[in-house]
């Protein structure tokens, strides 16, 4: 580790103080019409070519595609100034994988919820892993055969190399 970083985390009094916080919202040229694109997307104007030139007359200086980017979550459903979430980072989901789930935060069961519901590989995965920590809690090897079988039989690359590599070994 850097020795900046081993400092910040010594002086630190509490863990909160070493997390990162998300800045606060920064303020655009946009949000002074953002309850204007609300109301007229309620009443049914969903282009954003109309809707910018709409703005631009009332005195928006801005780019179209900053208010496309604006009105992107109503198409979902979502308030007009929603911050979008950050996509995990794959040592993140792995960490949250591997944490055993009553150690987990509920953010993180929340957000690998959300993730195994749309990629069955990985829901797929998290079952296999959750399995061996099963083995390895429990200090059996008993159904290590056929969990091998199972990584093998997965349909997934990776895991089915690591069968062969745990049997050859």
């Amino acid at each position: 580790m850097n020795r900046r970083t081993v400092a910040k985390y010594a002086r630190a009094g509490c863990w909160q103080e070493c997390v990162r916080r998300t800045p606060p919202r920064r303020s655009t040229s946009l949000d002074p019409y953002l309850e204007y694109l609300r109301q007229r997307w309620e009443e049914g104007e969903h282009t954003a070519t109309v809707l910018h030139q709409e703005i631009t007359a009332k005195g928006y200086r801005g780019h179209y595609q900053r208010v496309k980017m604006a009105i992107a979550p109503l198409r979902r459903g979502l308030p007009i100034d929603t911050p979008r979430e950050r996509p995990p980072s794959p040592r993140q989901v792995a960490r949250w994988i591997t944490t055993t789930p009553p150690r987990r935060g509920l953010h993180a069961t929340q957000a690998l919820r959300r993730l195994l519901e749309h990629c069955p590989e990985l829901d797929q995965t998290h079952t296999l892993v959750r399995q061996f920590a099963a083995m390895l809690d429990a200090r059996d090897a008993a159904p290590l055969p056929d969990w091998l079988d199972q990584l093998a039989a997965s349909g997934l690359t990776a895991l089915a190399s690591l069968a062969n590599a745990v049997r050859e070994d």
